[in-house]
């Protein structure tokens, strides 16, 4: 490693000792100088005076440095340089009256930042949801203290970025959530599926969306109910069946569900080739004894045995009946029946 090397090292190391960073502030290196404003560490007049220094990128590390004073940030606000001006923009120390000016910029990511900002005033929020440039508008619909009503007007924004983010805002309203799930765009609809606000009615739906990565994050939505996360169990996509798996609401918990899953996916497109290599006999399908075994893989045994398993073993009814169109009601009332005599056959519950 090289002197140079060394220096910004040193110079970025948060560990390094005030008097050895006081010394490379007056390096002739700009970038050396850039790293001793960025270090959290530096004293509060050594960063003062990088703030006037003649190179852009010293000045933009002071801007960034979150123990920068609030009158040296005031003072970069007004800086010719736009980078300078950007991370005063983002800082969390900006004064609401500087913020203001700022969301005025003629750079738009300078207005992006202030977008994104948690001290912004509302009323300059509100302003900057009609910005002209859609990535300031993204940030508004972003940011948690966006409106209401500036939410519920970017929730149609032409740019799928700012109704994504509308989507994904967990203060959007209900019924706004319920459109953008139809939204063309399926990372909007991915997000509304993501969203802990959204109605199980919307989950339900997106559940069965043509878009995998839609239909995971679904499987991944803790609101998900359980005849949705009983289908997903059986989806093509194996992310989408893992998702199922590590859901808090797929019964019988994460690590058994797995199994699970992957067995149901496995009766559903390989049946062929699982009675060729006698995982099962013709029965197995003619008797509903697959979801017997599933029943296994989720409680530990026979799934009668407990009240846990037994909800465990509806979950897995639920999930075959998915598979096959079957209706879940209609049949699972004799089908739990067979269970329960077969339980008794088998010792495992007393016929009493």
């Amino acid at each position: 490693m090289d002197d140079m090397t060394d220096k910004f090292a040193i110079a970025l190391d948060p560990d390094t000792p005030v008097e050895v960073l006081i010394k490379l502030a007056t390096d002739e290196d700009e970038y050396v100088r850039w790293r001793v404003a960025w270090n959290p560490n530096t004293p509060v007049e050594f960063l003062t005076k990088l703030a006037t220094d003649e190179n852009e990128t010293v000045r933009s590390g002071v801007a960034e440095n979150r123990n920068t004073p609030v009158e040296v940030l005031i003072k970069l606000a007004t800086d010719e340089d736009k980078d300078v001006r950007r991370n005063v923009a983002e800082h969390p120390s900006t004064p609401a009256q500087v913020l203001i000016k700022l969301a005025t910029d003629e750079d738009e990511y300078v207005r992006m930042r202030v977008a994104r900002n948690r001290n912004t005033p509302v009323e300059v929020l509100i302003k900057l949801a009609t910005d002209e440039d859609a990535v300031v508008r993204w940030r508004v619909a972003e940011n948690p203290n966006t409106p209401v009503e500036s939410l519920i007007k970017l929730a149609t924004d032409e740019d799928k970025s700012a109704r994504h983010a509308v989507a994904w805002n967990p203060n959007t309203p209900v019924e706004f959530l319920t459109k953008l799930a139809t939204d063309e765009n399926e990372t909007v609809r991915g997000a509304v599926a993501w969203n802990p606000n959204t109605p199980v009615e919307s989950l339900t739906k997106l559940a069965t969306d043509k878009d995998e990565e839609v239909r995971r994050t679904v499987a991944e939505n803790p609101n998900t109910p359980v005849e949705s996360l009983a289908k997903l169990a059986t989806d093509k996509d194996k992310d989408v069946r893992s998702a199922v798996a590590e859901n808090p609401n797929a019964p019988g918990g994460n690590m058994d569900y797995g199994k699970i899953a992957e067995v149901l996916h496995e009766v559903a497109d390989n049946k062929d080739l699982m009675l060729s290599s006698n995982f099962a006999g013709e029965e197995f399908y003619t008797e509903f004894a697959d979801v017997l075994e599933l029943g296994r893989c989720l409680s530990g045994g026979w799934a009668t045995s407990t009240t846990e398993g037994r909800t465990a073993m509806r979950f897995a009814w639920q999930a075959l009946c998915a598979m096959r169109s079957i209706d879940t009601e209609t049949d699972f009332e004799n089908f739990d029946g067979w269970i329960m005599k077969q339980a008794i056959e088998h010792e495992v519950l007393d016929e009493s």
